[in-house]
């Protein structure tokens, strides 16, 4: 699950996605800013913008206790 976080300071309009390309979408349309990501040639990963400034992050699912 990935968490899209539009605000820096509070958790106003913070949403959980499955994939992190819908939590990105989100994002962009929210903040209308589209950002780079960079691509590690040699594993494929890719590590958006949005990670690096605190605003994409990768959340566990809750556990069913």
């Amino acid at each position: 699950m990935w968490t899209a976080k539009p605000n820096l300071v509070n958790s106003k309009n913070q949403k959980t996605f499955p994939t992190i390309e819908e939590a990105v979408t989100y994002l962009e349309d929210f903040t209308g800013i589209e950002m780079a990501f960079h691509r590690n040639r040699s594993t494929k990963e890719v590590t958006y913008d949005w990670q690096i400034i605190g605003k994409l992050f990768e959340t566990r699912e809750k556990p069913l206790a």
